[in-house]
C-alpha cells in the first residue's frame, strides 16, 4: 500500500509545491522582521581615510 503513494507523480508535485510555498512564506516573514529592526550605524563607514593611518 505504501508503494502506491511513493510512486504517484501527483504526490511528488503536491509535496514539492507545499515545500516551495512554505519556503516562500518563511523567507517573506524573515524579510519583514529584518525590515522592522531599527537601523544601526555602519561599522565600515567609521574607518579612517586612506591618508590618516600609521
Amino acid at each position: 500500500m505504501a508503494n502506491v503513494f511513493l510512486h504517484n507523480p501527483n504526490t511528488w508535485k503536491t509535496t514539492l509545491c507545499l515545500l516551495l510555498l512554505t519556503t516562500t512564506f518563511l523567507i517573506a516573514n524573515s524579510a519583514r522582521i529584518l525590515d522592522e529592526v531599527d537601523s544601526q550605524p555602519q561599522a565600515i563607514g567609521n574607518l579612517p581615510g586612506p591618508g590618516a593611518g600609521a
